[in-house]
Parts: structure tokens; C-alpha cells; sequence
């Protein structure tokens, strides 16, 4: 079982997918918090900044969400989601001193991030065969846990010694990777195989 998981090359996508998304998040979150307190928001006050923008970030992904499931909508979703997610990243990093630049930037990726979290473990479940889906699960979760531990300990060692564009450059360079991997993927089957 873990043999037919590990080789599985639609189920490798997915599993890297989630890695680069939650070592993304953990790696750019070194910086935010720098990018805010550099614009004038007081640690303190961060939490006027994230409130905002996760609830709106959640109103804009509602729509996309409820078509996720759709016959022929699911692969073009996931692709332009992944696809936003780079966008988000890009402004971040090109946010610099404006503030009004940096909270978009966060709307748009967390828009992003958001659809992301809640399909691809519905994208699991529909491309693993059904006497793997609690491995595919098991694998699915443990390369999350894992881009979180890499993406913090990335993050934080890029921006002490080479600085934040290293950081967004990490970033992007995993996002782009998921991009092109996910636009070659089959498209999700309809019913489980």
C-alpha cells in the first residue's frame, strides 16, 4: 500500500502541493509581521490587520468552493487557485513600503490558501484508490506537518542570513513548482476509483 501511494503521480502532486502550501505560509509569516511593523502597524494591532483580512479572504473563496465539485469545474479550480496563490506571494514581495499593497497581497493569497486547505483533502480522497485511501490520508498529513517544520526553519534561516527576497524567492520558487506540476495532473475522477 505504501508502494502504490508513493508512486501514485496525481497522489505525489497533491502531497506536494500541500507541503509547498504550508511551508509557503509558515516561511512568508518570518516577514509579514516585519512588513506590517514596518508600515506603521504596531505588533499590537496586528490582529486589526489578520481579522479583516482572513474574513474577507473567506467570503471571496465561498463562491469557488461551492463549484469545487462540479463535473469539469475541479482541475481548472484547483490550477487558478494555485495559480492566485503565486500572485498573492508575487505582491508580497513587491508590497514593500506601502501598506495598502501588503493587506491585498494577504486578501489574495489567503484566498488562495483558503480554497486550497479545504479541497485538496477531498482531491485525495477522489484520486486514491479506495484500498488506499487511509495510507494516501496518513502520507497526505505527515508531508503537511512536514512543509510546516520546513517552511518555518527555511523561512527563519533565509531571512537572518540573506534577507526577505531570499524568503519570497523560497516561496515562489515552491508555488511555481506546484503550478507547473498541478496543470499536467489528470483531471480528478468524477467518482472514486
Amino acid at each position: 500500500q505504501w508502494r502504490r501511494v508513493l508512486v501514485d503521480r496525481d497522489l505525489l502532486r497533491l502531497n506536494y502541493g500541500i507541503f509547498a502550501l504550508h511551508a509557503a505560509l509558515m516561511a512568508l509569516f518570518v516577514q509579514v509581521p516585519f512588513m506590517l511593523r514596518d508600515n506603521g502597524v504596531p505588533v499590537t494591532r496586528h490582529g486589526l490587520v489578520y481579522l479583516p483580512v482572513l474574513l474577507l479572504s473567506v467570503a471571496l473563496m465561498a463562491p469557488a468552493m461551492m463549484r469545487a465539485d462540479r463535473p469539469g469545474r475541479g482541475k481548472p479550480l484547483f490550477v487558478g487557485a494555485v495559480g492566485v496563490l503565486f500572485v498573492g506571494q508575487t505582491l508580497l514581495a513587491l508590497a514593500g513600503s506601502s501598506l495598502a499593497l501588503t493587506i491585498v497581497a494577504m486578501v489574495v493569497f489567503f484566498t488562495a490558501f483558503n480554497l486550497l486547505e479545504a479541497t485538496l483533502p477531498s482531491l485525495i480522497s477522489k484520486y486514491a484508490p479506495p484500498a488506499v485511501k487511509g495510507t494516501a490520508s496518513g502520507v497526505y498529513s505527515s508531508v503537511q506537518f512536514l512543509g510546516t517544520f520546513v517552511g518555518a526553519a527555511a523561512g527563519g534561516w533565509l531571512s537572518q542570513h540573506s534577507g526577505s527576497a531570499a524568503v519570497f524567492g523560497f516561496c515562489l520558487l515552491l508555488t511555481a513548482l506546484w503550478l507547473a506540476g498541478s496543470a499536467t495532473m489528470s483531471a480528478p475522477p468524477t467518482y472514486n476509483r
